[in-house]
């Protein structure tokens, strides 16, 4: 069976919007595992307020492009609106980082997702669920890949992180 992994985060009430929306993306298609949640800075625009940035480990009911539907609508449910600005502040962003072994290049989706390779926040939470995980399109071991990142302020959610895994443990 297929390890589908999404990228979690929301700097607009990220304890309330990150709970709420694992909790809809839970009763969709079944969270398996919640890596631990970061607080972080927004990338190159410090007048923005922090994420609360993790991954999660959901059911693959879903085929990567049906799944990338659901998790717009989720961000849309949850008060996400579309601007020109892809930087903005959001309630809530779930993007497909990985679907099994597939490899997709189109204009709806690039996997695995290029954030995996440049991001920490979203690298080494992905390492935390998947240790051993090799990227499917290179062959790199996703360990090679977080060794080799730059340094990033990331402070671990401790409490936040409790929550959500205790929030999936009774939804389940």
């Amino acid at each position: 069976m297929p390890r589908v992994f999404v990228g979690v985060g929301s700097n607009l009430g990220p304890e309330k919007n990150v709970t709420h929306g694992l909790r809809l993306l839970h009763a969709e298609v079944g969270v398996r595992g919640v890596s631990t949640f970061y607080r972080t800075p927004a990338l190159d625009r410090p007048q923005d307020p922090p994420y609360a940035n993790g991954v999660v480990e959901v059911g693959d009911a879903l085929g990567p492009l049906d799944l990338k539907v659901l998790l717009e609508r989720l961000e849309r449910t949850l008060g996400r609106e579309p601007t020109e600005d892809r930087y903005a502040p959001r309630t809530l962003d779930l993007d497909l980082l990985l679907h099994g072994d597939r490899v997709l290049s189109s204009d709806a989706m690039t996997l695995p997702h290029p954030d995996i390779r440049t991001r920490a926040f979203v690298a080494i939470p992905l390492l935390e669920l998947a240790p051993d995980l090799v990227l499917p399109d290179s062959g790199v071991p996703l360990r090679s890949i977080v060794d080799s990142l730059p340094p990033y302020p990331m402070e671990p959610l401790r409490d936040l992180t409790r929550r959500l895994r205790a929030e999936v443990a009774h939804g389940s």
